[in-house]
């Protein structure tokens, strides 16, 4: 089995799919898990509103950052 990236599709498409994975889980623990655990412990709900804004923040920005120069 060659396991080039360049020569193989199916491992092409399964390392990109690990990434993808990879990437969204750390998002999607904050859209979830974060608030589900923050309002069960009785959080109010500015208090978990506010702490997702702050971890939302960088990707608010990324525009600015990637914009042409």
């Amino acid at each position: 089995m060659n396991l080039v990236l360049s020569e193989n599709r199916l491992l092409r498409i399964g390392s990109m799919t690990i990434f993808y994975i990879a990437q969204g889980l750390p998002i999607s623990l904050f859209l979830y898990a974060i608030n589900a655990w923050l309002a069960d412990n009785g959080q109010s709900a500015g208090a978990v509103a506010a702490i997702i804004a702050t971890v939302y923040m960088p990707w608010s920005f990324k525009c600015f950052a990637a914009a042409p120069r």
